[in-house]
């Protein structure tokens, strides 16, 4: 057949070999095409990897123009087209209207970049109508190279290289596709096609895909996209997986509308704009993908997206890993997202999404940035390495932390400001370089049964009117201290455990007024706890102990109040009151320190009032400088080691302690003002006397301590639990003691 076109009623066949095999044989001769060998027909064959049904075969060759519309229009239904190699000019839009066209080239089209191709049709014409319209089902282009110029079109953005329409199942296989501007391939109506093995390039959208159709799209290369490569809108869905993406000019994928498609295994490399952006309200599926190479936002959602966002792979962002903002939402699962130029993951306005079990790592900004009023919910996530900070919370954000571990970042661990809040639990803090939990601003936090430890800096940092609720938290060994209020702070402490620091144990600064109970503070360096400058806090039922410093520290010009505190086994004093301050220690337990009890010295004043002094390795209270102190119904047990000592020019008044003792009971140096009433007689003081001696007989496994005081309520010790009782006893003091124990035993635990 040597002729423009030679229509044959036998296809190709290729059988087995029980089966007579007919054969098509095509070459190249010049810009014809040869049948050399035709055979009778058969019911199929096989062409380019897939089976066809019986019809007829067409041989084209590129003679003149629109060769393959008019091929086309002539054609039966299930009719089989094959191009010769050459380039075939289409001066008029090409209709697929009839079912099972196949529509290939009979050597392939080169798809590796090279410049020759098998066949490639052109577009001439320059309306804003398709170059392939395909309307019918069962129609397959397949090896072919199709390069049609949109940018001369009177709107590029409207004109489409392949419509897809109605409901055609269309495939196209294998075909390289350039339209300079435009879309390569549009998705209509309710058409379910196939794109797969492409090569798609130069084009304003890639694949465009709307309505109600659901297109499978796979192992295609779609790249230098004005627009975006992958593009869903409206109420489409469909599969579009393990495909090659870059260089897209907005995003290589954008889907919107009420999208429910699935990206799944795709390779999103550099681009222009975001990797992969959602809008409107689009619920897709994104599962696998690997969002690589330079560009803005790995993943950026806005409106009301709802997507489900797993197993990917997002790094190397310019910007962020993911952004969500307006009423964005989602749910975000076992994702890795790294390497961020800003924050890892942005959350902004009033978006609300869920990110369970993510890696968030070595991002240059912060690992999860919350602004505005987003919030969400943050659980199991692995956030580590980040420059700023773990998490970091500013305006009116919320939000629900639990279970993660949030280690190593090269600034604060969580760090909230502004209005922030929130609620944090079950967090484990560690290994920061900063604060591991730092809050400021009027930021209003609950947190709770967190681990706050090994910090480079400090463990909590309160500031600049930070407020919030912390409790039950471990927090330990963090190098400067393990808690720091400052600046105004106003956070109520309570039931944390809080060890093993080598700055300290709690540092109250500034004009901080905290409330600080029922604590366990417990083998901090420098000192268990303390208040400098003005501070004003409530620090009351906390068990200070076993420091190698001094248990309870009160200077500067601070005040506030110390009461009900178990305050034992410490290498220097129990209670060290200096400078100016002015406070009320009452009701506390001063016991088994390596110096004095309690020591009140510089211009120090303040009270100290119904304490139970015991076992202090010298004095139980001393006096010195020009102090000038309200000692008043403590009740001191000391065994020969001292009572109340006044050094030099000391002042105050010493009213009704009793000092079970007989040796050193009271010692007075030289020019001392204070008025001092040494003996507190009748009934009352044989009272206190017995029940203390009577409650230091207890067997050692007791660790009750019950404190009943005139005119108050009682507080019972047990352990590290703390309950109030309302019943008062008026004028008794009865403590069981715990074993007691020497600092040498302490220290050697401490070490050991």
């Amino acid at each position: 057949v040597n002729h423009l076109s030679s229509r044959v009623t036998s296809p190709c066949s290729r059988r087995s070999q029980s089966n007579v095999e007919f054969r098509t044989m095509i070459r190249t001769q010049s810009i014809t095409s040869q049948v050399v060998e035709i055979s009778s027909p058969s019911k199929s064959f096989m062409i380019h990897g897939l089976q066809r049904d019986e019809g007829a075969v067409e041989i084209l060759s590129p003679d003149q123009e629109g060769a393959v519309r008019k091929a086309i229009e002539r054609a039966r239904s299930h009719t089989t087209i094959v191009l010769s190699p050459g380039t075939y000019i289409e001066d008029a839009p090409i209709v697929i209207a009839k079912p099972g066209i196949f529509l290939c080239s009979a050597d392939g089209a080169e798809l590796s970049g090279g410049s020759e191709h098998g066949a490639c049709i052109c577009a001439s014409y320059r309306s804003n109508q398709p170059l392939f319209r395909i309307e019918s089902e069962d129609v397959t282009i397949s090896n072919l190279a199709i390069e049609v110029d949109f940018s001369t079109s009177e709107d590029e953005r409207a004109r489409s290289c392949i419509l897809i329409d109605h409901s055609s199942n269309a495939r196209i296989e294998g075909c390289s596709i350039t339209t300079n501007a435009g879309k390569a391939i549009e998705i209509t109506g309710k058409s379910k096609p196939t794109i797969i093995d492409s090569v798609i390039k130069d084009c304003m959208i890639g694949v465009y895909v709307h309505g109600h159709s659901a297109p499978t799209v796979t192992r295609n290369t779609i790249s230098a996209c004005k627009a975006s490569c992958l593009r869903v809108a409206e109420e489409a869905s469909g599969v579009f997986s393990e495909n090659i993406l870059r260089d897209g000019g907005d995003a290589c994928i954008w889907a919107g509308g009420n999208s429910t498609a699935h990206f799944l295994k795709n390779a999103v490399g550099s681009t222009n704009g975001c990797g992969i952006m959602l809008g409107e309200r689009a619920k897709v599926l994104l599962d696998g993908n690997d969002v690589t190479g330079s560009h803005i936002n790995g993943i950026q959602a806005g409106d009301e997206a709802d997507p489900l966002v797993k197993n990917n792979k997002i790094s190397g962002s310019q910007g962020s890993g993911i952004v969500l903002y307006d009423r964005a939402k989602g749910k975000f699962m076992h994702n890795t997202i790294a390497a961020s130029k800003l924050a890892c993951v942005g959350i902004r306005d009033n978006a609300e999404p869920i990110f369970i079990n993510n890696t968030v790592s070595d991002g240059e900004g912060s690992g999860f940035v919350l602004l505005g009023s987003s919030g969400g919910i943050f659980e199991g996530n692995h956030i580590l390495r980040n420059t700023c900070a773990g998490i970091g919370m500013k305006g009116k954000t919320t939000g629900l932390f639990e279970g993660n571990s949030i280690n190593f970042n090269r600034g604060y661990g969580v760090w909230l400001q502004d209005e922030s809040c929130g609620t944090f639990q079950n967090n484990e803090i560690s290994s920061n370089c900063n604060a591991g939990f730092a809050v400021s601003h009027v930021a209003s936090p609950k947190v709770h049964g967190n681990t706050i430890r090994d910090g480079r800096h400090v463990g909590f940092l309160l500031q600049n009117n930070a407020q919030g609720e912390y409790w039950n938290n471990i927090v330990s060994n963090n190098k400067a201290t393990n808690v720091l209020l400052v600046g105004n702070s106003k956070g109520d402490l309570h039931d944390n455990t809080i060890t093993d620091s080598i700055g300290g144990g709690v540092l109250f600064r500034a004009d901080t007024c905290c409330t600080f109970r029922r604590n366990r503070v417990l083998s901090n360096h420098r000192a268990n706890i303390a208040v400098l400058d003005r501070a004003n806090p409530c620090v009351e039922e906390n068990i200070i102990q076993h420091g190698s410093g001094r248990g309870l520290v009160i200077t500067g010009n601070s005040t506030g109040r110390f009461c009900h505190n178990s305050i034992r086994c410490h290498g220097l004093a129990g209670v060290y009151v200096g400078g100016h301050a002015e406070p009320i220690v009452d009701h506390n337990i001063i016991g088994e320190s390596g110096a004095s009890g309690v020591v009140i010295e510089d211009f120090a004043k303040g009270s100290l009032c119904d304490n139970f002094i015991c076992d202090n390795s010298s004095a139980a209270v001393a006096v010195q400088g020009t102090s000038q102190p309200s000692v008043h119904r403590n009740v001191v047990k000391h065994d020969g080691h001292g009572g109340i000592w006044l050094g030099e020019n000391a002042g105050g008044t010493f009213e009704d302690n009793v000092i079970e003792e007989t040796a050193f009971a009271w010692r007075q140096a030289s020019g001392v003002t204070a008025k001092v009433k040494t003996t507190v007689g009748g009934k009352y003081a044989d009272v206190q006397i017995k029940h203390a001696l009577a409650m230091m007989q207890l067997p050692a496994q007791e660790e009750i301590v019950e404190v009943k005081t005139p005119g108050c309520s009682s507080t019972t010790f047990v352990g590290s639990k703390f309950v109030q009782t309302t019943r008062c006893f008026k004028g008794t003091l009865v403590i069981p003691r715990p074993k007691s124990r020497t600092h040498a035993e302490h220290v050697a635990d401490e070490s050991g």
